[in-house]
């Protein structure tokens, strides 16, 4: 068991460096792509005199609408981290199920993952099914994690997240119900309507903890 264990783990480790590889490499080619910008709109701006044909040429070279190369670029390096943020979440998912001991950095690492890639159809699908496949106590030891991104505006990661808390909220109401009631009264609407839609939910099989906790907060 744990050499198989071991073999996940080294597996999913693998394809999480290399997906933080290429996502070092998109973020400093977009870095790249702003300075030009913002120095092609410096020169443009300076520049005051010469035709008008002229300034028209400067301001489309410097236009920030992507050219055919760099869309397929960026269309490759999505595909490149598509290919190894599957296994990789696959790969966690399957290490921490075989896990007997501390998996919180795996945990983490599947957080980084959904977070970051959980609006791909794909990751999505391999997330689901991973949920599925590990004990719902796992997730106790990152709850303020999934409670930050409760409000999060990718339909996809933010519906899991929510079908998450709901189940944790099932079998560990005392787990969940403060950091929620405290969401609750957040300022921000998706904020506070994603806590409430959930709080309601936990009223199902909670409603006596759920008012008590509403009240004390009120």
């Amino acid at each position: 068991l744990l050499s198989c264990w071991q073999a996940w783990h080294a597996w999913a480790v693998m394809n999480f460096e290399a997906v933080l590889h290429y996502k070092h490499q998109n973020q400093a080619r977009d870095e790249k792509k702003k300075l030009r910008h913002a120095s092609g709109a410096s020169i443009t701006s300076a520049n005051t005199e010469g035709s008008n044909s002229e300034s028209d040429a400067e301001s489309t070279e410097n236009s920030p609408i992507p050219s055919p190369v760099q869309k397929k670029v960026t269309e490759d390096l999505s595909k490149t981290l598509l290919m190894y943020t599957v296994p990789a979440v696959q790969g966690f998912f399957r290490s921490i199920s075989l896990s007997r001991g501390n998996n919180l950095q795996d945990t983490l690492r599947v957080l980084t993952l959904w977070f970051d890639y959980g609006h791909w159809p794909d990751v999505n699908e391999a997330l689901v099914e991973g949920v599925k496949a590990i004990q719902i106590d796992t997730w106790l030891q990152v709850i303020p994690q999934l409670i930050a991104r409760i409000d999060t505006p990718r339909p996809l990661v933010g519906r899991l997240i929510h079908q998450l808390l709901t189940d944790i909220g099932r079998y560990h109401p005392q787990a969940l119900i403060y950091p929620l009631t405290v969401a609750s009264k957040s300022t921000t609407t998706a904020r506070h309507n994603a806590a409430n839609k959930i709080l309601k939910n936990m009223c199902e099989h909670s409603n006596t903890l759920v008012q008590q906790a509403m009240m004390v907060s009120a």
